[in-house]
């Protein structure tokens, strides 16, 4: 297949056969090969950054309580996921040895090395943890290896005054929400499989940055970040620069093909 490659974006870890958003899940994507390490951040109530799609826990752990009402010693004894997983919530500081490792290679090729190896955050609204989350990245030394999703304009502003060097991503809710983000001048547009078509992909294209896609939702996979191999395959026929995917290593193959 002569399409080119797609970034490997891993959607909450490999999170088809790890716990999503855990530092388990987040290893076995790196060694899977993938590119991105796509998580969600939120901000307990005494500022703690985690990494939880969800505003409160009932999904992940059966349970009532908002992140935003509980400490982190509150919250980092409550197991998520199955029983049997023994997992945890992850801080987000949990995550960058797993980038800074892979620091100092430069083989070419190599999934999970120098200049491969990032991280995408889906900063969850309401954004009150721009400050914290420009500190602790800047602290850690990875700031330059971070894409920051937004999903608006406002929190656009919030976080290149935070993070001026950072990339950004377009988290848009609506193609008409991706495109205003777009104009605001987001690095990378993204778009979700089910507004595919002609016109949409003209319009993405037509602002010359990267156009990452994810699949799922309501097209043909149950789960956000769902995709078959065909899918896959389209999307490179298609000319898409990356995807958001569940399983790095059906896209690893997809790449292969």
């Amino acid at each position: 297949m002569a399409e080119g490659r797609l970034t490997v974006v891993a959607h909450r870890g490999a999170c088809l056969v790890a716990v999503e958003n855990t530092p388990d899940t987040f290893q076995r994507a790196l060694d899977l090969g993938s590119d991105v390490l796509e998580t969600d951040v939120r901000s307990t109530r005494d500022g703690e950054l985690v990494l939880l799609h969800d505003a409160t826990l009932e999904r992940i752990a059966g349970r009532s309580e908002r992140v935003d009402q509980v400490t982190w010693a509150e919250l980092s004894v409550i197991p998520v996921g199955p029983p049997e997983a023994g997992a945890r919530v992850c801080r987000l500081a949990e995550v960058y040895p797993l980038l800074l490792d892979r620091v100092g290679t430069d083989k070419p090729g190599v999934a999970g090395q120098a200049g491969r190896a990032r991280l995408l955050l889906d900063i969850k609204p309401p954004l009150t943890c721009a400050t914290l989350l420009a500190r602790s990245l800047v602290d850690s030394g990875i700031q330059e290896r971070v894409i920051l999703g937004v999903r608006s304009v406002n929190d656009l502003e919030a976080v290149r005054r935070e993070l001026p060097q950072a990339q950004t991503l377009g988290f848009g809710a609506t193609p008409d929400v991706e495109w205003a983000l777009a104009d605001a001048g987001v690095d990378i547009v993204r778009l979700r499989s089910t507004w595919l078509d002609d016109a949409t992909l003209a319009r993405a294209r037509s602002f010359g940055r990267p156009v990452w896609v994810i699949g799922g939702g309501s097209g043909t996979a149950a789960l956000i970040g769902g995709a078959t191999l065909d899918e896959l395959l389209s999307y490179r026929r298609l000319g898409l620069d990356g995807v958001l995917v569940n399983d790095p290593a059906l896209a690893v193959q997809a790449n292969a093909v």
